[in-house]
């Protein structure tokens, strides 16, 4: 119709056309999907009715939406109104800088509850746009941190943690009541409070708080140069106090060990840093000091090795562990702490001698 009467003639021709066939609500508007995106197409579909209208803008592609000013601002409202979050970041992909920061953040708020959705799930796309969406939102001036970490809850499940810092883990690492909401969301109290969610629905916020405890790595009062031993002191000491008064003073020590296990190396070589030695003395708990067992062997992850390979790999991990053990002589559980992670390793070492010596003998 278009290409032969031009827009306005097409126009008329589409509602009389649209009106003799009687067409249903959802055919005429899914019909006005085949044409430009512009304001012209939005009166028309408006003229033929609510329904044609919204129809129209629950199906439109976002790729499509094009131009700049008023009228491409309309559209991401008019997505938005649709509940169409995932559109709204297709049509933004390349201005995202001329978009305001409040229509960004309205924008996540629909893509939240859409997600939510049971029949709705997110793409690769959705996971890709969302980066820069929040690498967009960290060079902003005008927004609190605060706002930020509420976004990144919110989709953290589909953040990159590799590619990109988060704010909320940089708040953590300075407020231990975030940690210890966290402790209360995924573990039961000894005292009987009812904070605790299932952790068996992917979407709870037991299950959200579990990944951010399970992600949470920054180490309090880290920097690029050094360890503040202060900082970590007071941050850990409030942790504590606040799992105690929680009713999780178990799992909080464990976690905190947990946490402790992702110290970096001295500058004596050895490992973990000598504020992180002094801590683990200061404190003197064996809660905190099985996190860190747990913690360390688990971060090794999945390994390979050769069909008739012993366990050179673990014998490897067993000297590096005795190793770091000579540098903390003066510090008797930090040291004791590593004679037993090298001992699990040689043990670990061995059993894979075993199973190398059996798999040559049956071949």
């Amino acid at each position: 119709l278009r290409s032969v009467g031009g827009a306005a003639k097409s126009e008329t021709w589409f509602e009389l056309f649209n009106e003799r066939l009687e067409l249903d609500d959802l055919t005429a508007a899914k019909l006005l999907l085949s044409w430009p995106m512009t304001t012209g197409t939005w009166f028309l579909a408006k003229r033929l009715g609510t329904a044609v209208f919204d129809g129209y803008w629950s199906y439109c592609n976002g790729y499509s939406l094009r131009g700049e000013g008023r009228s491409f601002f309309r559209g991401l409202l008019n997505l938005l109104t649709a509940r169409r979050g995932s559109a709204f970041l297709e049509a933004t992909n390349k201005n995202l800088e001329d978009v305001p920061t409040r229509l960004i953040l309205r924008a996540l708020e629909v893509l939240n509850a859409e997600l939510q959705d049971d029949n709705t799930s997110a793409d690769t796309m959705v996971s890709y746009f969302l980066e820069k969406v929040f690498a967009e939102l960290d060079l902003r001036d005008d927004l609190e941190a605060q706002a930020i970490v509420k976004q990144e809850l919110a989709f953290f499940p589909m953040l990159n943690k590799n590619k990109r810092r988060l704010v909320l883990f940089d708040t953590m690492a300075t407020d231990p009541e975030l940690f210890n909401q966290a402790i209360q969301l995924v573990f039961k109290s000894s005292k009987g409070t009812e904070n605790y969610q299932s952790t068996t629905d992917g979407k709870s916020p037991g299950r959200l708080a579990y990944s951010v405890l399970s992600g949470f790595r920054k180490l309090p009062g880290h920097t690029e140069q050094d360890v503040d031993a202060e900082k970590l002191s007071l941050w850990v000491d409030a942790a504590r106090r606040l799992g105690e008064k929680s009713g999780h003073s178990v799992i909080t020590d464990i976690y905190v060990g947990h946490l402790l296990a992702h110290a970096p190396v001295d500058e004596d070589g050895g490992w973990p840093h000598c504020v992180v030695r002094d801590e683990i003395e200061r404190i003197g708990s064996d809660d905190l000091q099985r996190g860190i067992y747990t913690e360390r062997r688990n971060m090794r992850g999945v390994t390979t090795r050769g069909v008739y390979d012993g366990g050179d790999q673990e014998r490897e991990l067993s000297a590096k562990y005795e190793f770091w053990q000579s540098k903390a002589s003066l510090w008797p559980r930090t040291s004791a702490l590593l004679g037993a992670l090298a001992e699990s390793w040689k043990r670990d070492a061995e059993d894979h001698d075993v199973d190398a010596e059996q798999r040559k003998l049956k071949s």
